[in-house]
């Protein structure tokens, strides 16, 4: 596991720093990584139109867009952006009759083509990859179609190096301590965060008792969005365990979060068809990420025994008779 982990940080940091100098920073008045709502050009805010032909989602058009590249003719540009609205592909489309002007600037540009390939009788694709971007120049002889994809994995990059330092669960190599600015057996009262004591909130829904959750909280976790977070006490109003929830969708991020955390799982349990628990333990903590193959959710749960091994250490040494 570890092994693996070195050569995809080794991989990480060769296409990071190659895109550092990549010559394809976005597409006109768009650089990868904005915002849908924070794209201006000549001053003037652009409005985008969802382009209903699109199969995939977040596909937009921009009215009365310039519909050239160089000296070929466009006939669409379709713009897309990622979950959170941050633009990540565009597509040119053209006819075949401006075939050679388009790879004409791509070759001029780039070089020539780094792949091409025939998946089918009637199409042609030419591959460029400069840095984290790809560029794919499809031609179609049945439609005279040509297409120019240009995309970049901007997001995928930034991702990986933002879920390679998490340190929501606190961990210094031997042990965990706790979780963000709360310590395993801390009390609930007295738990302080930037100076400032933090308020905890009784879930009146919760299915155990103990259970609370903070107004406003930080629902993140690497790059992954939570639904939710709990904190348990014990019956002396002492933390013990934190539960996150999340998207199914986002279960093999925090899956490698938690491997470049804490290296390969223990034990790795199924219930049924419907359930398996991975499990991880650091001294006299736990910690389960549970996928349920008919719900939506994940579920991480990461648990300190510290105030059971603790009892157990005062029942050995007891001296009053």
């Amino acid at each position: 596991m570890k092994q693996n982990l070195i050569a995809v940080f080794a991989i990480l940091l060769s296409v990071t720093a190659y895109a550092q100098d990549s010559k394809v920073t976005g597409f006109r008045d768009l650089v990868w990584g904005i915002h849908r709502d924070s794209v201006y050009s000549n001053g003037t805010k652009v409005k985008f139109v969802k382009d209903k032909e699109a199969t995939e989602p977040n596909a937009y058009v921009i009215e009365n867009d310039n519909l050239t590249l160089g000296a070929a003719k466009l006939t669409k540009i379709t713009y897309f952006f990622n979950k959170d609205d941050r633009f990540k592909k565009v597509i040119m489309y053209s006819t075949s009759k401006y075939q050679t002007d388009i790879k004409d600037i791509l070759v001029f540009k780039f070089g020539g083509a780094k792949n091409v390939k025939d998946p089918t009788p009637v199409l042609k694709v030419s591959e460029w990859q400069v840095g984290d971007v790809s560029l794919n120049l499809t031609q179609n002889s049945r439609d005279e179609i040509v297409t120019l994809s240009i995309e970049s994995n901007w997001d995928l990059t930034r991702a990986i190096l933002v879920n390679m330092n998490v340190n929501d669960i606190v961990y210094d190599g031997k042990k965990v301590s706790g979780f963000r600015s709360l310590k395993w057996l801390e009390h609930k009262d007295s738990i302080y965060a930037s100076g400032e004591k933090i308020h905890f909130v009784k879930d009146k829904n919760a299915n155990q008792p103990n259970t609370y959750y903070l107004v406003n909280e930080k629902l993140a976790f690497g790059s992954v969005r939570l639904t939710g977070i709990s904190y348990f006490f014990n019956d002396d109003d002492h933390f013990t365990k934190v539960v996150m929830r999340g998207s199914k969708s986002n279960y093999g991020e925090v899956k490698f979060i938690l491997n470049h955390k804490f290296g390969g799982a223990e034990d790795v349990n199924v219930f049924g068809d419907d359930m398996s628990v991975t499990e991880w333990k650091i001294g006299d903590v736990t910690i389960k990420l549970t996928d349920s193959g008919t719900g939506d959710e994940f579920s991480l749960i990461v648990e300190s025994s510290k105030d059971k091994t603790e009892s157990y250490m005062k029942n050995r040494n007891v001296g009053d008779f």
